[in-house]
Order: structure tokens, then sequence, then C-alpha cells
């Protein structure tokens, strides 16, 4: 994606150049570049929030959390669920869980 962003702001660069030779004014040429940086470190910013932002204490907390402690739990739930009837109580905080490490390890993409 950032290889597309990166492509996509270089066109966008030479149709500048091109709309300033075609008789767009100095001043507004000087602005449009303006905001052409102003969106390209937005996007640098993001980037280097994806791909830095996470410590190596932080997923291993993350991953005690969702997969090594719902198992020690399991017998509460069950005993929440069947003195109340309500199993999917304890389905749902399982599934939940687990989506959440899922859509977190697929967010964390090793192609930064």
């Amino acid at each position: 994606m950032y290889d597309s962003l990166s492509q996509r702001f270089i066109s966008l660069s030479i149709l500048s150049d091109q709309t300033k030779l075609a008789g767009l004014g100095s001043s507004e040429a000087s602005r449009v570049r303006q905001y052409e940086q102003k969106m390209w470190e937005g996007i640098e910013k993001l980037r280097m929030i994806k791909c830095y932002r996470t410590s190596r204490m932080q997923n291993t907390l993350f991953n005690i959390f969702t997969l090594v402690l719902p198992p020690f739990f399991a017998s509460s739930f069950g005993t929440i669920g069947g003195r109340e009837g309500r199993y999917g109580y304890a389905v749902m905080c399982a599934l939940c869980l687990h989506a959440l490490f899922e859509g977190a390890k697929a967010m964390e993409d090793v192609s930064c």
C-alpha cells in the first residue's frame, strides 16, 4: 500500500508540474506543493506508528492475556454459565478474545 501511495504522489507531482507549465500561477503551484508535502508527512507518520508502535513486551502481554489465561478461567466461566444457564457468555468471551488476537496479528503485518 505504501508503494501504491508513493506512486500516486509521484504522479500528482508530475501533474502539478504540467499544470504549472500550462499556466498555473506560481503561488497556486506553491500551495499545491505545500498540500502535497503535508499529506505525505501525515502518511509517513501513520506508517511510523503502524510499523514501530508495538514493543516486544506489549506483544508478550497480549499473547498471555488472549491465549494463556483464558483456559485457566474456563472453569469459572463454566460455573457462571452453569448456574445461570448461559453458556453463551463463556463462548462469546473466548471467541471475542480470539478475534481480537487474530485482528491484531492481521494489522501488525511485517510488510512495513
